[in-house]
This record gives structure tokens, sequence and C-alpha cells, in this order.
């Protein structure tokens, strides 16, 4: 493929890189913050509400400026919170970096296909969604071939 695929592809992964390589961290930060699971549960919840309300406005946002301002804002707004989140010393902190992370990374999630249909069309479209689609099942089943262990190890 070429440089634009790559770049839809890697756009795409912005969600699931807010949510695998947290996952198995949330026991560990209720046990450090002294807090209860439900309130670490709160950054997943805050997170998957504000990036699906945030996917409906970002459509039409892109659709009156351009896709390359809303993009780069919402880029940078997942770069911004992301430290946020890792510089984070308690729950409450954590829970808003990761309502504005969510926030960015649906820009990159619908921006990513209204972008694959702006410059694909036809055959060519739907075999660049479906590598995309491919590219994130094997991000998915390469993490779970990674995280198993044999029974002599």
């Amino acid at each position: 493929m070429n440089r634009r695929f790559a770049l839809l592809v890697l756009l795409t992964a912005f969600p699931a890189l807010s949510t695998d390589m947290y996952l198995p961290a949330m026991p560990a930060l209720a046990g450090i913050w002294g807090v209860s699971m439900a309130v670490v549960n709160l950054t997943l919840i805050g997170f998957f509400v504000t990036f699906c309300v945030a996917l409906l406005i970002y459509g039409p946002v892109s659709d009156r400026f351009g896709r390359r301002p809303p993009l780069l804002a919402g880029v940078s707004l997942y770069v911004a919170a992301s430290l946020a989140c890792a510089a984070s010393s308690g729950a409450g902190g954590l829970i808003a970096a990761r309502v504005l992370q969510a926030a960015g990374a649906a820009a990159a999630s619908s921006l990513a296909m209204a972008i694959t249909k702006d410059v694909y069309d036809g055959r060519q479209r739907a075999r660049i969604i479906a590598h995309i689609a491919v590219r994130s099942e094997e991000r998915r089943v390469g993490k779970e071939c990674r995280s198993w262990r044999s029974p002599e190890h």
C-alpha cells in the first residue's frame, strides 16, 4: 500500500491503544490509589461515552471546516490527554484525562473513515476499508498471542 494507507490504519488504532494497553493495569490502580474498581471503571465509562458522543460531532465539523483542522486538533488533544493520563496521581485526574483522550481518539477514528471515503472510491474503497479492518483484527489477535503462555513457562 502507501503512506496514506499506513496513516489511516494508525488513526483507526487510537481507541484500541487507549484501552487494550490500559485494561491490565486497572486492578493495580485501584490498589495503589485505594479506590474501588467501580471508581477505576469510571475511566472506561467516561472514555466510551465521550468517544461515542465525539464521533457524532467530528463528522459535521469536518464537513464544515475540512478534514485537516479537526484531525490535527483531535490528535493534539489525544497526545496531550495521554500525557495527562500518565501524569495522573489519582482517580479523578485520570477520569478527566481519559475523557479528553476519548475526544481526541474520536477525531482520529471518524476522520480516518471520512478520509477513506474522500480519497478512494468503489472497489478500491471497499478494499481499503477491509484492509483496515483486518489490520485492526491483527492487532487484537497479536495481543492475545503475545499474552499467551505455555504451561511449561
